[in-house]
């Protein structure tokens, strides 16, 4: 009979440390897709005009074979002149690894904000769509996740018997 107990006092401790860490997951996701929208939306919806000018290429490998690259620089507004430095451009501008600066790019579009770096957005662009997108998609599989976690714990608590109601000292 004790050893039934531990058993599902020990399923019950994994389903509640699962449930906690879901949860937890899903607030970081959604708070980080609600920061990664918020840039790129202020830009496009209102954000300043300036001029980016490419000075150094940052360059990372994902997956041995694949890199990607995007280029840091200067950005200087069209309203009043003032420029800034160390701003990237949340653009590629379709050059490879060890490739010289581009020309300066007009427009673009930044949404003054207190972080570092800054970033400069093309006009047009949808990124700050994708950050909602991909966060909807991981809550989703969070909630199936977690009704699986909810189901397995289910079936170890009733498996052999130990559904039934545990007898013990009373309290």
């Amino acid at each position: 009979m004790t050893s039934r107990l531990l058993r599902r006092i020990g399923v019950t401790v994994v389903e509640v440390i699962a449930h906690v860490l879901l949860a937890v997951g899903v607030v970081v996701i959604v708070v980080s897709g609600v920061l990664g929208t918020m840039d790129s939306w202020q830009a496009e919806h209102g954000g300043e005009t300036g001029t980016f000018t490419p000075v150094e290429q940052d360059c990372s490998r994902h997956r041995v074979t694949t890199v990607i690259c995007a280029w840091e620089g200067t950005w200087t507004s069209d309203v009043d002149g003032r420029t800034l430095r160390h701003v990237r451009l949340d653009d590629g501008l379709g050059t490879e690894e060890g490739d010289p600066p581009p020309a300066p790019v007009h427009p673009t579009l930044l949404a003054d904000k207190v972080a570092d770096p800054q970033v400069a957005y093309l006009p047009g662009e949808r990124t700050w769509l994708l950050a909602p997108a991909l966060s909807i998609l991981a809550v989703g599989i969070f909630a199936v996740l977690a009704w699986r976690v909810h189901r397995w714990a289910r079936e170890k608590r009733t498996a052999r018997g130990l559904g039934q109601p545990v007898e013990g000292p009373a309290l």
